[in-house]
């Protein structure tokens, strides 16, 4: 048998991936929602706070208001589950002590809590953009804000122009460890490694909440880097 030939050719940039949980110092910049919203609004988007450096808190009010207003870092964006499996899978540590909500999960149309008008809303949006509605996890990233009076929180959601049939997808194709059976609740990674779509409470607080942002590039490649990968 004749001798064999490894014949490849290493790419000039790769794609990298950057996880990070929001610093605190966004604090100084979400000040403005004391004198632009509504009181009953107020009550669910300042329900966050500091711990050290990082930003305490993880509703998805909070989370969307911080995206339509700009003040995520520049290029970042929320993470999706996506990211956060991968995220968990290069690092098992990760936010091991923590939580964070990714998006939400609208189960059915209606909701016996204090979510109806919301999970109305977004199944109406859905049907105009030719989705099912039941059974769907709704990215933050897919979301954005604004205030109504007849919402028990003060607060709806719309979707966005990233919402379509790629980035909205079935609540079935993953694995959930807590679930609810109807209506629209929170989807959410708990201590790394528990799934959650049971918290019908949206504006709730806990102070080991976290908000998760992704950053995407292109880098080229350095010596290093790829004697590291010839090593490996």
């Amino acid at each position: 048998m004749a001798k064999e030939i490894l014949i490849y050719k290493v790419p000039k940039k790769f794609k990298v991936k950057r996880v990070n949980i929001l610093p605190s110092s966004v604090m100084d910049h979400y000040k403005f929602v004391k004198h632009d919203y509504s009181e009953r609004s107020k009550q669910n988007l300042l329900r966050i706070g500091t711990s050290g450096k990082e930003l305490a808190g993880s509703n998805p009010f909070m989370q969307v208001c911080l995206q339509d207003n700009g003040l995520l870092p520049e290029r970042a964006r929320l993470a999706t589950r996506d990211d956060l499996e991968e995220a968990i899978l290069f690092n098992k540590d990760f936010l091991s002590e923590n939580y964070t909500t990714f998006g939400l999960a609208l189960v059915s149309i209606g909701d016996s809590f204090d979510n109806h008008l919301l999970s109305e809303r977004l199944s109406e949006q859905l049907k105009e953009r030719n989705i099912n509605p039941r059974g769907k996890l709704i990215p933050l990233t897919a979301l954005k804000l604004r205030e109504d009076k007849n919402s028990f929180y003060g607060l709806v959601f719309d979707l966005n122009e990233q919402a379509n049939k790629e980035t909205i997808r079935d609540l079935a194709e993953f694995k959930w460890d807590y679930t609810k059976n109807q209506g629209l609740t929170c989807a959410c990674l708990f201590r790394g490694k528990y799934w959650t779509s049971d918290d019908y409470k949206l504006g709730d607080f806990r102070s080991d909440g976290r908000v998760v942002v992704v950053n995407e590039s292109e880098e080229s490649f350095t010596k290093k880097a790829l004697d590291s990968l010839l090593i490996s």
